[in-house]
C-alpha cells in the first residue's frame, strides 16, 4: 500500500506542534493552501523537503524513495531529459517564501546552470526589467513566472505596466502566471489576457515545468 505522504507531513508538523495557521504564516502562504497540501497523497518531494527546511525536520527517513528526486548528483537518463543542459533566464515574482523555493528546487530538477532571480512583488521586478529593457534588451529573461496575489504591486499590476512600458516590444519573454485560484473568473482572465503564455496551479510540478520548456 502506498504512503499517503501528505498525511505523514501533516501528522509530523501537528507532532512537533506546528498548527497550519503557523506553517502558513511561516511560509507567507495561507490555510487553505496548507489543508490542500496535507490532502495530497503524492506530495511531492520538493513540497516536502520545503516543508522541513521551514520547520527544521528532516523528512528523508519517511521517503528514502524519493530522495533522488532533488539530488544534484541525478543523472538524467530518459531522452524526454535531453534537453536538462539547456540554460535558462527566468525571473520569478512571487511573495511566498515556500512557493518560491519550491519553484527553484523545481526547476533545479528540470535545467541545469539555470540562473533564477526573484523578487517579492512586482515594482521591484518591473524596476529591474526596466533596467535591462534600456540598457540590454538582449538580457531580458526568457521565462517570468508572475504570481497574481502580493503586496505593494500585485500581477494584475505588474501586466499593466509590463504593457504599458513597453518593456518586451519583441515578445522574446514568456509569462507564465502561479495562481493558486480556483475561480473560473480568474483563470478566465488569464487565458484572454495576451500577455500570459499560460496559467499555472500552485505548486509547480517537475512536468508542467519539463512542457514549457520543451516547447520554447
Amino acid at each position: 500500500m502506498s504512503k499517503h505522504r501528505g498525511k505523514i507531513v501533516e501528522v509530523i508538523t501537528k507532532n512537533l506542534g506546528f498548527t497550519a495557521s503557523e506553517l502558513a504564516i511561516l511560509t507567507n502562504s495561507n490555510r487553505r493552501s496548507i489543508y490542500d497540501m496535507f490532502q495530497n497523497e503524492k506530495l511531492e518531494w520538493t513540497v516536502i523537503c520545503s516543508i522541513g527546511r521551514v520547520i527544521r525536520y528532516d523528512f528523508a527517513g519517511h521517503f528514502p524513495e524519493l530522495i533522488d528526486e532533488i539530488s544534484p548528483q541525478r543523472q538524467f537518463k530518459n531522452a524526454d531529459d535531453v534537453y536538462s543542459d539547456k540554460v535558462a533566464d527566468i525571473f520569478v515574482i512571487d511573495d511566498s517564501k515556500l512557493d518560491v523555493l519550491v519553484f527553484k528546487l523545481t526547476v533545479g530538477q528540470a535545467l541545469k546552470g539555470v540562473d533564477i532571480d526573484v523578487f517579492h512583488n512586482g515594482e521591484t521586478a518591473i524596476n529591474a526589467l526596466l533596467q535591462i529593457a534600456v540598457n540590454n534588451p538582449e538580457k531580458l529573461p526568457k521565462y517570468i513566472f508572475l504570481d497574481l496575489k502580493m503586496p505593494v504591486m500585485d500581477g494584475w499590476q505588474f501586466l499593466e505596466e509590463f504593457h504599458r512600458l513597453n518593456i518586451d516590444p519583441f515578445n522574446n519573454t514568456k509569462i507564465y502566471v502561479l495562481t493558486s485560484t480556483v475561480f473560473y473568473s480568474e483563470i478566465e482572465r488569464c487565458l484572454y489576457n495576451p500577455l500570459i503564455a499560460s496559467y499555472l496551479p500552485k505548486p509547480i510540478i517537475l512536468d508542467q515545468l519539463k512542457s514549457i520548456f520543451i516547447d520554447t
